[in-house]
């Protein structure tokens, strides 16, 4: 009886071990990324319910877009890096 319950714990941990390395293997390979071989998603931002700001860079520029279900628009053309400024503190509440 013990050793069915020390074999269950044991395999049961096998498991567990498999399926965490999997899971870094898959974070690593970036499986679910959204990106090409010329467009690369920078970053995402939910800013409402169906509505997103990303930001894309393709062929070197880096660009503001905006999603909805129904439409998608540039907002901007970042011309440089330096155009992308820190405004605050990630905590600051509205």
């Amino acid at each position: 009886m013990l050793l069915q319950i020390l074999w269950t714990i044991f395999s049961l941990g096998i498991v567990i071990a498999i399926a965490y390395f999997i899971l870094l293997l898959l974070k690593k390979k970036g499986f679910g990324k959204v990106e090409g071989t010329y467009i690369k998603v920078l970053d995402v931002v939910q800013v409402g319910q169906d509505r997103q700001l990303l930001l894309v860079e393709v062929e070197g520029k880096r660009l503001l877009i905006g999603v909805t279900n129904s439409n998608i628009r540039l907002i901007s053309e970042l011309r440089e890096s330096k155009d992308i400024h820190y405004t605050g503190d990630r905590d600051e509440q509205f």
